[in-house]
């Protein structure tokens, strides 16, 4: 969780559970909410926009099949 908490430094929290607390706020501060009914068609959009080859520096490996769940998780909540 190291580079999380480097990141929530530079949000200036304490660590990422408090990062994602201030980030969900800040959204909410300024009105920005997940869209709702998202079509498989725009679900389709999303995932074809995410360039997998530039995420192989991450540590944990993203293929297409799971972008498609990460959205469909994010969208639905």
């Amino acid at each position: 969780m190291k580079n999380f908490d480097d990141v929530a430094t530079a949000l200036g929290q304490d660590n990422y559970e408090d990062a994602v607390l201030f980030f969900e706020r800040l959204l909410k501060f300024l009105g920005i909410f997940s869209p709702e009914n998202v079509s498989d068609n725009d679900l389709d959009l999303l995932v074809n926009s995410v360039n997998t080859q530039r995420l192989q520096n991450n540590p944990v490996r993203f293929d297409k099949d799971t972008i498609r769940i990460l959205y469909k998780e994010i969208l639905e909540a």
